[in-house]
C-alpha cells in the first residue's frame, strides 16, 4: 500500500456531536455538508441518542470510517483515451457538448506524474476487431441478420438497430479502435508510466462493451476487477473518454462492485451536457461524485476523501433508484418503436442516451465523412 502522508486519527470515546462534526470536516476534500447531514452520519454511530459517543460508539465509528480510510488503497483508471476519439472517427470534440479532450490532458499527465503516490495506474482501451457489431459499416455482413424493419430501411451512423442473429440491440458507429490501428492506440500525448496495467474491452465481434468491468449484456468481464482485487485497491478515480459514456458506464460498474470510487470531471470530456448531468445525477446518487483534480491531491497528500465516500462507509446516502424501463440488448423493441426515429439506446445497467444520438452533434459530422469517404449511406456490402 502506499503510505498516506497522513493517517486519520482515532475518534476518541465520549466524543460531542460538536467535536465529531469538526472530524469529519477535517476528512472531506471536496464539499462541505451542512450540519444536518453531519448529524445524520453521527446518528448512525450515537445508538442511545444521547449526544455522546461512548465506548461502543465510539469503537464502531472507528472501524466504519477511520480504519477504512485509513485502509484506502487507490488506482487511477482512464478509460479510452485513444487517438479515435480524440481525433479520429469518434472525435469527443465533435460532439454537442464541444468539449475538446485536448484540455483535459494536462491535469491528467499531471496526476500521471505522481504515478508512485498511487497504487496503482490502470488503461482502458476500446479494442475491437474489424468486423465489429458496433460498426456502421459492417451492419449488413453476411455472419448477422437484420431484423426485417432495419433490413428495409436506409441506415447512418448513429441509427439503432435490432439484429435477429445475434439477437440484440445496437447503436451503429463508424468503425473505431480497431486491434492493433492507429485508432486504437492511446494518444501520444499521454504519459505511460510504469508500471501499470492496460485492460482491453470490446474484442467479441457481437457486444460491445462502454464499461472497463464488462461487455453491455454484463455476461463477459474483463479482467479489470481481478487485477484491482489481486491488489487489493478498494478507491478508484476514473477519468477519460467519454464522460457520459464509458466513463460513466466504468464508475456506476465500480460502484455496482463496491468500490470507491470517483470521476475526475477536469481530467474528462463528454459529448452530451445533458447527458453528462443526467449522469452526474445518477451517480452520485451511488455515492459516486464527480470531483477535480484538485480533490485527487488532497487525497494524495493528506488523505482526505470525498464527502460521498464518507456516506458510502456509514451506509448513508445512496438513494433508492427508479427502475427505468431498461431492455437488455437482445430484446426487441415493440412495433410502437419501428419508426425509423432515433430513440433511447436501452442497454442493461447504461441508462438512455437519447440525447448522446440525437443531440450530440457527432451524427452529421461522422455522416458527412463516412459518405465523403465510401460514398455510400446504406451500409450494404459486397
Amino acid at each position: 500500500m502506499v503510505e498516506l502522508k497522513k493517517r486519520v486519527e482515532r475518534i476518541p470515546e465520549n466524543q460531542k456531536f460538536e467535536e465529531f462534526a469538526e472530524f469529519l470536516r477535517s476528512l472531506i476534500a471536496d464539499e462541505q455538508p451542512n450540519e444536518e447531514s453531519l448529524r445524520r452520519v453521527f446518528n448512525v454511530f450515537d445508538k442511545d441518542a444521547d449526544g455522546v459517543l461512548n465506548e461502543k460508539e465510539s469503537r464502531k465509528a472507528n472501524a466504519k470510517l477511520v480504519d477504512q480510510i485509513n485502509g484506502l488503497k487507490s488506482a487511477f483508471v482512464l478509460v479510452d483515451f485513444q487517438n479515435d476519439f480524440v481525433d479520429g472517427s469518434l472525435g469527443i470534440k465533435h460532439g454537442r457538448a464541444r468539449q475538446d479532450p485536448y484540455d483535459a490532458i494536462p491535469k491528467i499527465n499531471s496526476l500521471l506524474d505522481r504515478h508512485n503516490d498511487f497504487d496503482m495506474i490502470v488503461y482502458t482501451l476500446d479494442w475491437h476487431p474489424q468486423n465489429h457489431i458496433s460498426f456502421y459499416e459492417h451492419c449488413r455482413n453476411n455472419d448477422r441478420t437484420l431484423q426485417k424493419f432495419d433490413r428495409l430501411r436506409k441506415l447512418k451512423p448513429f441509427d439503432i438497430v435490432s439484429f435477429e442473429n445475434p439477437p440484440l440491440r445496437q447503436v451503429l458507429y463508424p468503425s473505431h479502435c480497431m486491434i492493433d490501428s492507429w485508432g486504437a492506440a492511446l494518444h501520444d500525448d499521454i504519459k505511460r508510466v510504469e508500471p501499470a496495467k492496460y485492460v482491453t474491452k470490446g474484442s467479441d465481434v457481437y457486444v460491445d462493451s462502454y464499461s472497463g468491468f464488462a461487455d453491455n449484456t454484463g455476461q463477459k468481464k474483463t479482467e479489470l476487477e481481478g487485477i484491482l482485487k489481486e491488489e487489493a485497491i478498494n478507491a478508484l478515480f476514473v477519468c477519460g473518454v467519454s464522460l457520459d459514456i464509458c466513463v460513466a458506464s466504468t464508475a456506476r460498474d465500480a460502484a455496482k462492485l463496491k468500490f470507491f470510487t470517483c470521476i475526475i470531471e477536469d481530467c474528462s470530456k463528454g459529448l452530451s451536457e445533458d447527458q453528462i448531468k443526467k449522469t452526474r445525477d445518477e451517480l452520485r446518487g451511488r455515492n459516486v461524485p464527480y470531483v477535480t483534480s484538485e480533490v485527487v491531491n488532497k487525497f494524495l497528500d493528506d488523505g482526505k476523501i470525498p464527502w460521498l465516500w464518507i456516506c458510502h462507509m456509514v451506509g448513508l446516502g445512496e438513494r433508492r433508484h427508479r427502475r427505468h424501463k431498461h431492455r437488455h440488448p437482445s430484446q426487441s423493441r415493440s412495433s410502437s418503436e419501428a419508426s425509423g426515429e432515433e430513440g433511447e439506446v436501452l442497454i442493461k445497467g447504461h441508462g438512455p442516451t437519447r440525447e448522446l444520438l440525437s443531440d450530440s452533434g457527432l451524427n452529421e459530422v461522422s455522416r458527412k465523412s463516412l459518405s465523403d469517404e465510401n460514398g455510400n449511406e446504406n451500409g450494404d456490402k459486397d
